[in-house]
């Protein structure tokens, strides 16, 4: 598996919202919008998958 230091992410990080002209709390507001989204697709996924599950038993 691959490995990066917290300095060269945040640098990284840095960078690419300058780049993009956002502003650190733009940033944020977007990595928390993607982050809520595969929760909520892994939740969906696990919800599915419990379903299933209930169904093979009963």
């Amino acid at each position: 598996m691959y490995q990066i230091s917290n300095e060269k992410f945040g640098l990284f990080l840095d960078q690419t919202r300058k780049e993009k002209n956002l502003t650190q709390k733009e940033l944020a507001e977007l990595l928390r919008f993607y982050y809520l989204k595969i929760k909520i697709t892994f939740f969906a996924y696990l919800a599915i998958f419990d379903l299933q599950y209930i169904s093979l038993i009963i």
